[in-house]
């Protein structure tokens, strides 16, 4: 399982021009938006919504985020899957990307990403050499669920949520904490246009 690296590496690279401030507020319920870019249909709906605790396993990238090596994460926690015999596509498991720091404000090189699969099993795995064991922040959230290519319609989002969304709400954004990023199918067996990405952006409780 997993994502078109390159095109992610594309996406990524956008978003360091697309995050802006975001004024303190109140959560608002649901919206639903539908943008038309470049003639490509870019469904984008936002809601709030909660996480729990959840642990994870992860490996750890450090560095520009456009230019991180995606794949080769998400190949080392496929091969540690494999040597303690879990499934690597587990229809229970979360699959995510969590990003630890605001490229405004970190060096690009000291940037840190987690590249994660959360399910419960994962309470009892141990740390093993580049793979770890991290906790995936949890409290409340504004999601926004993306539906297209990852190098068109996810670069579009951001564009969107940093530059016009979030400035114009009353969403009570809480700056300076891990972002994330959830998968939601498998773009090695989903039409580019169909493929389904959540960005999680933490509010203030």
């Amino acid at each position: 399982r997993f994502l078109g690296c390159t095109a992610k590496k594309a996406f990524l690279c956008t978003i360091l021009a697309a995050r802006r401030h975001t004024p303190r507020p109140k959560p608002n319920k649901h919206l639903i938006i539908i943008y038309f870019q470049q003639s490509t249909t870019m469904i984008l709906s936002q809601r709030t919504d909660s996480r729990t605790a959840a642990t994870a396993i992860a490996v750890r990238l450090t560095g520009a985020y456009c230019q991180n090596d995606y794949c080769a994460a998400w190949g080392k926690l496929g091969d540690y899957c494999q040597r303690h015999a879990l499934d690597y596509d587990c229809p229970d498991a979360q699959y995510l990307n969590i990003y630890h720091d605001d490229p405004r404000y970190v060096p690009a090189e000291a940037c840190r990403a987690d590249v994660c699969i959360a399910h419960p099993v994962c309470e009892q795995l141990q740390d093993e050499g580049d793979v770890h064991i991290v906790h995936v922040p949890h409290g409340p959230f504004v999601v926004f669920t993306v539906q297209g290519p990852y190098d068109t319609a996810l670069a579009d989002a951001y564009m969107k949520i940093y530059g016009t969304i979030l400035p114009a709400s009353t969403l009570p954004v809480l700056e300076g904490q891990p972002t994330l990023e959830r998968y939601l199918n498998d773009p090695e067996t989903t039409a580019p246009a169909d493929i389904l990405t959540e960005i999680w952006i933490p509010l203030k409780a």
